[in-house]
């Protein structure tokens, strides 16, 4: 049975997150996914990404995107779900613009492909770690890639 700490720990989340601390309701939700500490329950942590993803949150974005995009806790929806990766990758989120550049790798369109590299890039410049080997992989893939051309620029 958890301990006091414990309990008062989550009681304080649950208010925290009643009372609109986003970082708070992130916490709780990220618990609820995962059922860290025995508290498995995805629809609340469905119901809090979606609360905070209208307020554009970064992460909630990114939640949600992941979400929509596998079909777990939201009915799949891959174009939305791309749109919210790409708004939470717009904030900046390395998570985001990592996830974002491997989804465009996978695809088969060459605009795409190169702009998943330029995703993976910016997240392994930035710092984000999965990014950098991510990026290593796709570049030996991607080796035979055409560099994309302009539109508009003649060549001299």
């Amino acid at each position: 049975m958890p301990g006091s700490d414990f309990v008062e720990g989550i009681d304080l989340l649950q208010v925290l997150a009643r009372e609109g601390c986003p970082d708070a309701a992130k916490d709780l939700s990220d618990i609820y996914f995962t059922g860290a500490c025995g508290l498995l329950n995805p629809p609340a942590a469905v119901a809090l990404m979606e609360k905070y993803k209208d307020k554009l949150h970064p992460h909630y974005l990114y939640r949600s995107a992941l979400c929509r995009l596998s079909g777990v806790g939201l009915p799949k929806d891959e174009a939305r779900g791309e749109a919210e990766l790409r708004d939470a990758a717009k904030t900046g989120l390395l998570e985001a613009m990592c996830s974002l550049g491997e989804l465009l790798c996978r695809r088969t369109g060459r605009l795409e492909r190169r702009e998943g590299l330029d995703w993976l890039e910016k997240s392994r410049r930035e710092g984000f770690p999965p990014a950098a080997g991510m990026l290593a992989l796709y570049r030996r893939k991607f080796q035979n890639l055409a560099p994309v051309k302009k539109p508009g620029k003649k060549p001299r």
